[in-house]
C-alpha cells in the first residue's frame, strides 16, 4: 500500500466518524410528548421527572433556558 492510498483512506473514515456529530439527537422530542409548548408545560414536565439525565429531560431544560425567563 502506497502512502497516498493510506492517506486517502484514513482521510474518509476520519470523514465518516465527523459526519452528524453536531446534528440534534431528538429532534421534535418536546413537541411530540407536550404538544402545544408552553413554558408552564414545560416546568410542570420537568418537575414529574424521576431521571434527570434522559435526552427528554435536557430537551425541556433546554427550553426553559432559550424560551422561559
Amino acid at each position: 500500500m502506497k502512502k497516498n492510498q493510506l492517506r486517502e483512506i484514513v482521510k474518509e473514515i476520519l470523514q465518516e466518524e465527523s459526519k452528524g456529530i453536531n446534528d440534534p439527537v431528538k429532534p421534535g422530542i418536546l413537541k411530540d410528548r407536550l404538544g402545544n409548548l408552553t413554558c408552564t408545560k414545560v416546568r410542570a414536565a420537568k418537575a414529574g421527572l424521576k431521571d434527570k439525565g434522559t435526552h427528554y429531560a435536557k430537551a425541556l431544560q433546554r427550553y426553559l433556558n432559550y424560551h422561559c425567563k
